[in-house]
């Protein structure tokens, strides 16, 4: 092309001083992630506008321009979820509660059930509403006082999961309202009012286990409840008497009662809290001012008991030496933590 041409064609393009800028900004970015010659910004605003405008030349033969000038509009949309005030990532567990045997119901090798105060929070733009969605065998129980800030609920009776349940959880048929399912206003969220207990707690889940789940559910639930049994001898012979009149006189036979220790029962809490926990999770749902929505999932684990952190746990917490003490202050060793999927 001749020099006269080449200059005629650059002065008739017409380009806003926004989309030049832009297009500058654009060419920059990309010079790390494409193969185009490195080229060094100017301080001269008016040498950036010849270079943007010599490749927008160029790129107008090849049809280039459109992608340079036509970007897709960014969606603004977007949240995060955070658990106990921290946000929850895929690769780092958040501490959300600790394990809590005094908050638990057993019903003689049938099944067992945990609650903890969930603890989370969505933050984010032009959020207008959030659902919660519990997967797994879990629930949620809302406190009285708060049960006018939901709606869209789903009774745990009535979701799809529990219909085609062989079982289900002896409390959730007790305990009153529990929700498969439910949504809040983003300005209402339960984590705005969070305790540290979960007695206190607008919003708490409910994680149970049944015997009829697995052959490894309904072994770990029996020797729960033998380990329970036997670790207060002041209550041992009429408890044992109950207990073999229901199951047999033989109900506890091939368990060393006598002789159990504190890596038995860690073993115990182990499988027990691997077994309740598994599979259990959240989809928290957020929708849009602009009527879009956007689903994330969190999943909920206990961390191992180790033989470290139960020693640490029993000196903390006023080991006495007993069986008795030894087997409920294990049981509240463990930790809940959430992660993203």
């Amino acid at each position: 092309m001749r020099k006269n041409l080449y200059t005629k064609t650059i002065n008739d393009i017409k380009i806003s001083e926004n989309a030049v800028n832009s297009a500058i900004e654009n060419i920059y970015s990309k010079q790390s992630n494409d193969n185009i010659i490195d080229i060094k910004k100017s301080k001269n605003k008016k040498v950036n506008k010849v270079i943007a405008a010599s490749l927008v030349a160029a790129m107008l033969v090849s049809g280039g321009a459109f992608a340079l000038f036509s970007q897709p509009a960014q969606n603004q949309n977007g949240f995060v979820i955070t658990a106990a005030a921290a946000e929850l990532s895929k690769n780092k567990p958040v501490k959300i509660a600790q394990i809590n045997p005094d908050h638990a119901v057993g019903f003689s090798y049938k099944s067992y059930e945990e609650v903890f105060n969930i603890m989370l929070s969505c933050k984010g733009d032009n959020i207008s509403s959030i659902t919660y969605t519990a997967k797994g065998r879990s629930y949620f129980t809302v406190d009285s006082n708060y049960s006018d800030d939901i709606y869209d609920t789903v009774l745990l009776t009535d979701s799809e999961e529990f219909m085609n349940s062989d079982d289900y959880s002896e409390l959730a048929l007790l305990n009153g309202k529990n929700y498969a399912s439910l949504s809040v206003k983003y300005d209402k969220q339960f984590a705005n009012k969070n305790t540290e207990v979960y007695e206190d707690s607008p919003l708490s889940m409910n994680v149970y286990l049944t015997a009829n789940d697995s052959e490894t559910a309904a072994a770990v639930l029996k020797k729960h409840d033998i380990y329970c049994l036997y670790s207060d001898d002041a209550l041992l012979k009429n408890a044992r008497d109950d207990y073999a009149e229901l199951l047999g006189e033989d109900f506890d036979k091939g368990y060393d009662v006598d002789n159990y220790n504190k890596s038995d029962l860690i073993d115990m809490y182990n499988e027990l809290y691997s077994q309740l926990f598994e599979g259990v999770s959240v989809d928290v749902t957020v929708k849009y001012n602009d009527g879009t929505e956007e689903t994330q999932t969190v999943d909920f684990n206990v961390e191992p008991i180790t033989e470290e952190t139960a020693d640490e746990y029993l000196k903390e917490n006023g080991y006495n030496g007993e069986r008795n003490s030894l087997y409920h202050l294990l049981g509240s060793c463990a930790a809940i933590t959430a992660t993203l999927r």
